[in-house]
């Protein structure tokens, strides 16, 4: 009798090892998360100094509103910005999201941020009737579009190609 034995154990446990970083990389996307969030904030800042340039244009100033501006010496535009604390209240926020191993947590709310302004963004965002029965239409602040979702997923992939070649 003649017995071949052909033994790839050693193989097989080196790549298990091999695989068992790349898993132990991949449970924490902290990394990718962050240039994700740093890009979303990014885009969300361009989207309010616009006026709705990334995703929706604004509607314009009402009529009221620009009277009562131009009363309390603000001028015309831009649109929702009179001092620029709505503005950095809303920056604030963006940058206050909250990165974990798998996910990116924004609050959005009308909470006054450090600047002690209660900003209104979330009610800018959706729009609102004021106490004199008259209508803030919506002006959206923040999404995310294909564009979004795409960029996202570059950097995921690239991520995850870059984990897969330090392994493979």
């Amino acid at each position: 009798m003649i017995t071949i034995k052909v033994e790839g154990t050693k193989e097989i446990d080196a790549f298990l090892r091999k695989a068992k970083k790349a898993q132990d990389q991949l449970e924490d996307l902290s990394k990718p998360l962050t240039k994700i969030k740093e890009q979303q904030t990014s885009r969300w800042a361009k989207n309010f100094t616009s006026e709705g340039g990334v995703y929706d244009r604004w509607a314009p100033l009402a009529d009221w509103t620009l009277e009562e501006r131009d009363s309390m010496g603000f001028g015309s535009g831009p649109i929702l910005v009179r001092n620029g604390t709505l503005l950095a209240h809303f920056v604030e926020q963006n940058e206050a999201g909250e990165v974990t191993n798998d996910a990116i947590n924004w609050e959005m709310s009308n909470k006054g941020g450090s600047r002690g302004y209660a900003a209104a963004t979330v009610s800018h965002h959706s729009g609102y009737d004021t106490a004199l029965g008259t209508h803030v239409p919506a002006r959206k602040l923040w999404d995310l579009d294909e564009k979004d979702v795409q960029n996202a997923e570059k950097i995921l992939e690239k991520y995850v190609d870059s984990i897969i070649k330090r392994y493979f």
